[in-house]
């Protein structure tokens, strides 16, 4: 007499089941994997914009010290020694350093000499206000020598 030996299984309800649960946890880890990429690219969205602008803040601190002269005209920011010049051109969309271009949306400049408020001409001091979310404001200056009042 041969022996009945029974598998043990799942029932086609109990395997529906299974899969329906499965579908759904798989379903929320994509969604979950979605808002982490969203808030990710908004990280790095923001981490850009903030280091293009930390950047032209130290760009204009380190030349505003390095060099004599200072003359600001037309957008144009000229920095200027007796051996080496740098210049900035300010546009709206972004600013343009020799060669190297930084995205930062301007959309006003001061320049002041001897703390009053001037158009163009020689400078000591520059503000530039920043567009953007939270509207940020550099201002930049330098301690004039006995040069700068004699030329």
């Amino acid at each position: 007499m041969k022996a009945k030996n029974k598998i043990k299984a799942f029932t086609l309800s109990e395997m529906m089941v299974a899969i329906v649960i499965t579908l759904l946890v798989v379903g929320m880890a994509f969604s979950v994997l979605g808002l982490i990429r969203k808030h990710m690219n908004g990280i790095a969205y923001n981490l850009n914009k903030s280091t293009q602008i930390n950047l032209l803040e130290q760009s204009l601190w380190i030349n505003f010290n390095r060099y004599e002269f200072a003359e600001y005209k037309n957008s144009t920011l000229k920095l200027k020694n007796k051996i080496d010049s740098v210049t900035y051109h300010i546009l709206k969309e972004k600013v343009i350093k020799n060669a190297d271009t930084l995205n930062v949306k301007v959309y006003g400049i001061t320049p002041f000499f001897n703390g009053k408020k001037i158009k163009s001409g020689k400078i000591d001091a520059i503000r530039l206000f920043l567009s953007g979310d939270d509207d940020k404001t550099i201002f930049v200056y330098k301690i004039n020598n006995a040069a700068q009042y004699i030329n």
